[in-house]
C-alpha cells in the first residue's frame, strides 16, 4: 500500500508514490499546466502512470500541495498568484471524479513542514520551515501538530513582511516588504541579471565563495531578511524552535544557511539566539512526501491540525 504526494510550484510539478515510512517508490515531474484544464489532466494521467510503475498496488488516497491558499474543507484553492486559473474550482472534487481516489487538498508550505518535520528525532516541540523558491511560504508545528492558517486571508502572514518602509517593494500577495521580494528566486535572479551573471543562484552562490563585495551584499541583505522573519514569529511559537530553510533557493544558495545564524546569533534577544538552525533534509522530496503522510494520516483520522491561528495574519 501507498500514498501518492503530488507538490505543485509555480514553475513545476511533481507526482510520487510514498510508502508508510516516507520512501519515494517513483516518481514524475513536468513543467507545471498554465491552464486547469491541462493540468487535471496532467495529474490524472501522473497518477495513471505512478500506478504502473508501482505494479498498481493499493492506493491509500491522494495529497495534493498547492501554493497560496487552500480552503481543504471545501476543496478549493482561495488564492493562488502565481496559477490563477486554480483558484475557485473544485479541484477536489475534479480530480477525485478523474482518478476515482481520495484527494486532499493542503498548502504546499504545509506539506513540505510536515515532511521534514518528520525526519527530527527527537520531534522537537516547535518547529518552523521556510520555504524559499518560486513564491515565500511558511509552516509551523507545535506539539506534534500542524498550525493552519486562515483560509479567508488574503495576502502572506505579517510576519513575513521584513520591509517597513513606505517605499518597501510591493508583494503580488497586495502587501510591501514581504520576505517574498527579498529572499525568492525570482526577486534573487532580477539581482544577479543585474550583476551579469548569467547562472542566477548558481552564480551567486560561487561568486559569494570568491568573496566579490556585490555578491556579499546581495546574500548579506537576504539572509538578515532571513532572520528578521524568524524573529517576527517568536510570538507565535515558543522558545528553542527548530527552523528549518528550504526550497530551491537554499539549494542554489547554502551560504544563506550560515549567514542567516550569524544573524540571527548577532540580535539582542533571547529567542533568537535559542533557534535551531538547520538546512531542509528531503530538500525536493519534502513537498510530495509530506503531502502523501498528511493524506495518510487523514486516512487514519488522526488529529494533525489544531485551530486556525488567526492572529499570525494580522
Amino acid at each position: 500500500m501507498f500514498t501518492i504526494g503530488i507538490d505543485v510550484g509555480g514553475t513545476s510539478i511533481r507526482v510520487a508514490a510514498i510508502d508508510s515510512v516516507g520512501r519515494v517508490l517513483s516518481s514524475r515531474r513536468a513543467p507545471t499546466p498554465r491552464s486547469f484544464d491541462d493540468f487535471c489532466e496532467w495529474i490524472v494521467r501522473a497518477v495513471h502512470h505512478i500506478r504502473e510503475d508501482t505494479a498498481n498496488g493499493t492506493v491509500i488516497g491522494v495529497g495534493l500541495a498547492l501554493p497560496g491558499v487552500v480552503d481543504a474543507e471545501l476543496g478549493v484553492v482561495k488564492r493562488c498568484v502565481n496559477l490563477p486559473f486554480l483558484e475557485g474550482r473544485l479541484l477536489r472534487d475534479e480530480l477525485s471524479k478523474n482518478t476515482g481516489l481520495a484527494v486532499r487538498l493542503m498548502t504546499d508550505a504545509d506539506a513540505a513542514t510536515w515532511g521534514e518535520y518528520s525526519t527530527c528525532a527527537p520531534r522537537p516541540r516547535a518547529f518552523v520551515h521556510l520555504r524559499l523558491g518560486t513564491g515565500v511560504a511558511c509552516g509551523i508545528v507545535v506539539d506534534d501538530r500542524l498550525q493552519p492558517t486562515d483560509p479567508d486571508r488574503k495576502t502572506h502572514w505579517k510576519a513575513l513582511v521584513v520591509d517597513d518602509r513606505p517605499e518597501a517593494i510591493a508583494c503580488p500577495c497586495g502587501l510591501r516588504g514581504c520576505l517574498e521580494t527579498i529572499a525568492s528566486g525570482p526577486a534573487l535572479e532580477r539581482q544577479t541579471a543585474r550583476m551579469g551573471l548569467a547562472n542566477g543562484l548558481v552564480e551567486l552562490q560561487q561568486a559569494w565563495e570568491r568573496n566579490e563585495p556585490t555578491a556579499r551584499d546581495i546574500v548579506d541583505g537576504t539572509s538578515r531578511a532571513i532572520a528578521d522573519a524568524i524573529c517576527n514569529l517568536k510570538s507565535q511559537i515558543p522558545n528553542g524552535a527548530v527552523v528549518c530553510l528550504g526550497g530551491g533557493v537554499i539549494t542554489a544558495l547554502p551560504c544563506l544557511l550560515e549567514e542567516t545564524a550569524k544573524h540571527l546569533r548577532s540580535f539582542d534577544d533571547d529567542y533568537t539566539r535559542r533557534v535551531a538552525l538547520h538546512q531542509s533534509r528531503l530538500g525536493d522530496d519534502a513537498g510530495v512526501i509530506g503531502a502523501a503522510m498528511l493524506a495518510r494520516e487523514a486516512r487514519s483520522e488522526s488529529p494533525l491540525l489544531s485551530v486556525p491561528r488567526t492572529e499570525v495574519n494580522g
